[in-house]
Formats: C-alpha cells, structure tokens, sequence
C-alpha cells in the first residue's frame, strides 16, 4: 500500500526545501521583463522625445 504525502515540510535540509521556488521563480522572471522592458523605453525615448518636440514647435508656430 502507498504512503500518503504528508503536509508538513521533510526535515531534510536547508537546500531540500523547496516551498520558495516559484515565489523566486516568478520574481527572476518579473525581473528579466521589467529589465526588457526598461531597456526598449530607454532605445525608443530619444526619437520620441525629438518628435514630440518638433511636434510641440508645429503646434506653437505662430501662423493661424
């Protein structure tokens, strides 16, 4: 007949212990995103930026 799985945690060790994994797992994974992320924003910023001012000086010309 099979054992059951016990609920609690195997004394077996620090490094056996394996309740955290996914919590870090996903934070790496939140992590690597938010880095991809950051780093698309800040290649893409400059050449918004340029538009967003020529388009500012476009809207500000003082022709009607």
């Amino acid at each position: 007949m099979a054992k059951e799985p016990s609920l609690l945690p195997a004394p077996l060790g620090f490094w056996a212990d394996m309740r955290g994994s996914i919590t870090v797992e996903y934070a790496v994974l939140l992590a690597t995103v938010a880095v991809g992320c950051a780093l698309a924003i800040a290649g893409i910023g400059a050449p918004l930026f340029r538009m967003y001012l020529a388009h500012r000086a476009w809207l500000l010309l003082p022709m009607p």
